[in-house]
């Protein structure tokens, strides 16, 4: 995060909408991070740290015209083939939405991290209101063809009535072209939404 975080405010600034959710991962926080440093005119920031070792964690910026609540059911430890927070967006008096970020390390196991994705989502009712899911997933969904893995993976997110919002090459190199990063939900009326390599961003019509 300190090295992109300043790229970050250069690609922000120029933005005419602002953003109800900034959520951003691999943020490398720790315990002796001076967090003041990390500070967007108009945001809170969360966050939820690698405890043992370097790398990792994910963060959001949200909104201070939203209230919310952090869910503490999850956190970067309950799961070893991923990290995860999650949040309670209040919109207004009548709704909220689930909202919640999420890192799998690439080199650990795609089929380990499809059953305790499942689990999370059936253990902790996530999707049971409107729920938005961002982030790095490292599982190319560009191969859903082909990938047994990929497509098991999509089947969890249609049980949940989840779908991807982007279908696009989200990180492309002189050799290949992976969609790897996305927002998923399950909203019949999604909002305004982009992917900006490790960063991903939400905004409601009216925020």
């Amino acid at each position: 995060m300190s090295k992109n975080f300043d790229p970050l405010l250069s690609l922000l600034n120029p933005c005419k909408n602002t953003f109800s959710v900034i959520a951003i991962t691999e943020t490398w926080f720790h315990k002796d991070i001076p967090f003041d440093l990390y500070n967007i005119s108009g945001y809170t920031l969360i966050h939820r740290d690698r405890i043992d070792r370097n790398g990792g964690g994910v963060a959001m910026f949200v909104n201070n015209m939203f209230t919310f609540t952090v869910y503490d059911q999850i956190s970067v430890t309950n799961y070893n083939s991923f990290e995860a927070m999650f949040i309670n967006l209040c919109i207004s008096q009548a709704k909220s939405v689930n909202i919640g970020v999420l890192y799998r390390p690439p080199h650990l196991s795609t089929s380990q991290f499809i059953t305790d994705f499942n689990e999370m989502l059936s253990s902790y009712g996530y999707c049971s209101k409107t729920c938005y899911i961002l982030g790095d997933l490292n599982i190319n969904l560009m191969n859903v063809e082909n990938d047994n893995q990929c497509a098991d993976f999509m089947n969890v997110l249609y049980s949940y009535s989840l779908v991807p919002t982007v279908d696009i090459p989200t990180r492309i190199s002189s050799t290949s072209a992976t969609l790897i990063d996305n927002i998923i939900t399950n909203d019949n009326y999604p909002m305004n939404s982009a992917i900006i390599t490790m960063i991903s961003v939400i905004t409601y019509p009216f925020a």
